[in-house]
């Protein structure tokens, strides 16, 4: 049987993988536009890249059908956090027991310093200690075992938030993952805010809609928002590894979901033009979501509901 060293060892370059093959940010989660029951949308952390002492809080963005009929189904959440997983390759398996939080709303607060103090005590040879002492330090121990892949280490962990949502009136769960950047090395640091979505403006603006009329809806965003940022690489010149750094700016992606009717697309770029959906069949209220995402963890997310015409 594999000892717990070499077992972390191992996890340890898959997961140096994962950090890279998972870099864009996105979240594991439902993307097709039209809702046609309950869906969990997106979950939201206030700090979407965080640091060993901050403590994120986490909301579950979600729809029911109910809600267009003003009625507010009851949900009940569970929250989990792996802060060690090699990532959706392994449906993110957790190289520690996974750490319960402790709430059962839509809504949880993590406190980092706890939280990463009691996973890392339970990794071979490391005590919570260690943790609280010197962050950077301990995890430098950890990636000294694996020198040449240090520096991809040091660039930050990924801590994977689990929620599931039970829909208490016919006990169906649904789950999702949230995966959230920690920084590790204190000079390569990065940071982050969520897009600010400042309205959903629809061409024309009417107080009721004909099934299969086509608007125009455009989600107002300030392209400025699109932060700078730096992306750390290795390169090999000449058989030897070069640390590599390279300037980038964000790109704001767009996505729509309906209850109901047709999208000219499903997802759009913050400089394109507004979008074009086409009312559905069903008379009364259609609501429709716009999703902003940075690809970096931030999200901004607002709906707006329209009347569809007898």
């Amino acid at each position: 049987m594999m000892s717990n060293s070499y077992r972390f060892l191992d996890f340890l370059m898959t997961l140096v993988i994962a950090v890279l093959v998972f870099a864009c940010g996105k979240d594991e989660l439902d993307e097709a536009s039209e809702l046609k029951g309950y869906r969990l949308l997106t979950v939201q952390s206030d700090i979407p890249i965080v640091n060993f002492t901050d403590q994120p809080t986490l909301t579950v963005i979600d729809y029911h059908p109910d809600e267009l009929k003003g009625n507010k189904p009851e949900i009940e959440y569970e929250w989990k956090i792996c802060p060690f997983s090699i990532g959706s390759s392994v449906a993110y398996a957790c190289f520690v027991d996974e750490i319960d939080l402790e709430s059962k709303t839509n809504t949880v607060t993590i406190a980092l310093p706890l939280i990463l103090q009691e996973a890392f005590s339970k990794l071979p040879g490391m005590t919570g200690a260690m943790m609280m002492g010197d962050p950077t330090q301990a995890i430098d121990m950890i990636s000294s075992q694996l020198p040449t892949e240090a520096a991809d280490l040091a660039r930050g962990v990924d801590l994977y938030v689990k929620v599931k949502s039970t829909i208490k009136s016919t006990n169906e769960s649904f789950n999702a993952v949230k995966r959230i950047k920690l920084n590790i090395d204190p000079m390569k640091a990065q940071s982050n805010q969520n897009p600010t979505l400042q309205h959903i403006r629809l061409y024309p603006q009417l107080d009721s809609y004909q099934k299969g009329q086509e608007i125009k809806i455009e989600a107002v965003i300030d392209p400025m928002e699109q932060e700078a940022y730096q992306s750390y690489y290795t390169a090999t010149i000449n058989d030897e590894k070069i640390e590599k750094v390279e300037e980038k700016t964000e790109e704001f992606v767009i996505s729509w979901f309906a209850t109901q009717g047709s999208w000219e697309f499903d997802r759009t770029l913050v400089n394109d033009d507004p979008n074009v959906y086409t009312v559905g069949d069903q008379e009364g209220n259609t609501r429709i979501y716009v999703m902003v995402n940075d690809g970096r963890g931030g999200i901004a997310i607002d709906f707006v509901d329209i009347k569809v015409a007898k």
